[in-house]
């Protein structure tokens, strides 16, 4: 699969590398077709960076396939690692950066199919700059 389980070696090698610059990062992505909110560890269990993973507007993906199935509810409970995972939402994130944190709005639409809709946050969650082990916070 390509996704990130998928290639350990290559995983473990950024790692190292976001390690050895000193860096605390923050890792933007996208295409899974889900919102994700991660704390990214190693093989070892040590915190490396965390993660903001944000859903397309119309990308279906496999929650939308099998609607009855808490999917994104179930990945979460079995990745330590995992504090969102929302396979349903359509959306995205307002990302706010400031020398003091860096905020992620999770923002989901209503419909995909209208032109008529509306917007909620569905979760939040904030990376204080200044902290020295990358770790999410929930907010609201």
């Amino acid at each position: 699969m390509d996704a990130w389980d998928g290639y350990p070696a290559a995983r473990e090698r950024l790692y190292a590398s976001f390690r050895q610059s000193g860096a605390r990062p923050l890792v933007l992505s996208g295409d899974s077709h889900a919102f994700w909110a991660n704390d990214l560890a190693d093989d070892a269990g040590r915190p490396v960076a965390v993660e903001f993973g944000t859903t397309g507007i119309t990308s279906p993906s496999i929650g939308d396939a099998m609607p009855a199935l808490p999917i994104g509810d179930l990945l979460a409970k079995a990745n330590d690692e995992v504090l969102l995972c929302d396979q349903r939402a359509k959306g995205y994130i307002l990302l706010t950066l400031t020398p003091q944190k860096a905020h992620a709005a999770y923002i989901a639409m209503s419909t995909i199919f209208a032109r008529d809709y509306s917007e909620r946050q569905i979760a939040a969650f904030a990376l204080a700059a200044d902290a020295k082990t990358p770790k999410l916070q929930s907010v609201d």
